[in-house]
């Protein structure tokens, strides 16, 4: 190392490594930072990719784990009723619900996840108001679901 335009003495022993990683193609040895193996072209970017999925999947499971959604389905039914709503006011409220908890955990809840979420809700719809659970209400369902995800 230079201090002032002279070389200063390392106090340390140990000398600094680069930071390496080994391909799992060839077994190469690298500079952490390369995208792409030098020796076979293998690509680092596709497991960075999957590497950030499986732990968005993991932050999911802990989410859904600890701090589930709550839809108050039976209070939104009673309150329906209790009002006069259309049977489609409800399914409004429903994708309320569920848009608001995506927009909350907006880092780690997906459009997946909450599709899955406004399905079973649907299901559960569908029977309270004996409709069928058909392609059309699906279709609505989601449609719905997107149009709350946008409004801020």
């Amino acid at each position: 190392m230079f201090y002032k335009g002279t070389k200063k003495e390392n106090k340390s022993n140990s000398e600094g490594a680069a930071p390496i990683k080994e391909c799992p193609s060839c077994g190469f040895m690298q500079h952490t930072r390369k995208v792409k193996c030098e020796s076979c072209g293998h690509d680092f970017e596709e497991e960075r990719i999957k590497q950030q999925k499986e732990e968005q999947q993991q932050k999911l499971y802990l989410l859904v784990r600890d701090n589930p959604i709550n839809i108050p389905t039976d209070k939104i039914y009673a309150i329906a009723e209790e009002r006069g709503w259309k049977e489609y006011a409800v399914l409004h409220k429903i994708t309320e619900h569920i848009a608001n908890y995506q927009k909350k955990y907006f880092n780690i809840v997906t459009d997946d996840y909450s599709n899955k979420i406004a399905m079973e809700e649907l299901q559960k719809w569908c029977s309270k108001y004996s409709k069928k659970n058909n392609k059309w209400h699906r279709e609505f369902m989601l449609r719905l679901l997107d149009t709350k995800r946008e409004v801020k």
